[in-house]
């Protein structure tokens, strides 16, 4: 949400949150993960992320483990969340079956700061990063992902989008979204809708993944092929 707290507000403020759970088993790397996820809601905008607010979930067990598996997750944060600029200022902790972390992230919006309408006959698509992060781990739990598949999604999941979304700004992007939880197509239909319902036309052998041909994506996988994204978008291609 962008909010302009009264009448003489000269630069609106930006409150976004983010939360899921672990999905893989260092938590340092989870921490890095989930606070790029939340800082990207501001990317997508150009808004310049300022603060954020920590909800940790931690599993039971020991103090000590639970102290350390906190600790780690958080240690992996501020790697992303320093990087960004964007202090952490406080946050609640609680046990639970599994590790997960949420950050609600405030910032600044800057003048013609981008939204989700805007789109235009003729624009380019830009995706900033492969796609299929989520196929990747949803074959690693079916032992379906190599190592090398897991790593290079790792590797671009820990990779911030604030310095590719700075750079679309500065070449005129007029509508800009992040790919998260509805995945590719969700977020493509988000877009449309937003632009007035415009069509777009996408050449699937240009898309980039996350894992060039895993099997996980030749297979059948309610986590990864819901019909549901496709239905949402079938009438904007």
């Amino acid at each position: 949400a962008v909010v302009a707290y009264g009448e003489t507000a000269k630069v609106p403020v930006v409150h976004t949150v983010d939360f899921f759970r672990s999905f893989v088993s260092d938590p340092f790397v989870f921490g890095r993960v989930a606070a790029n996820h939340a800082l990207s809601d501001c990317d997508a905008m150009g808004a310049a992320p300022a603060t954020a607010l920590a909800l940790c979930v931690v599993p039971y067990g020991g103090g000590r483990q639970v102290e350390d598996a906190l600790a780690q997750m958080m240690a992996g944060a501020r790697v992303a969340l320093d990087a960004a600029g964007c202090q952490l200022v406080g946050g609640h902790t609680c046990e639970g079956a599994e590790l997960g972390l949420g950050l609600a992230v405030n910032g600044a919006a800057p003048p013609g700061y981008l939204t989700k309408g805007g789109l235009q006959e003729g624009d380019a698509l830009v995706l900033t990063k492969p796609l299929g992060t989520g196929a990747v781990f949803a074959g690693d739990m079916r032992a379906l992902a190599t190592a090398r598949d897991v790593r290079g999604a790792l590797e671009g999941m820990c990779r911030s989008n604030g310095p590719a979304a700075a750079v679309l700004r500065e070449h005129g992007c007029v509508a800009c979204t992040d790919v998260t939880g509805f995945g590719f197509l969700g977020h493509l239909a988000e877009l449309c809708r937003a632009s007035g319902g415009c069509r777009v036309s996408v050449e699937l052998s240009n898309v980039p993944a996350a894992a060039p041909n895993p099997p996980v994506f030749r297979t059948s996988s309610p986590r990864t092929s819901s019909p549901r994204p496709v239905a949402a978008v079938t009438r904007y291609l």
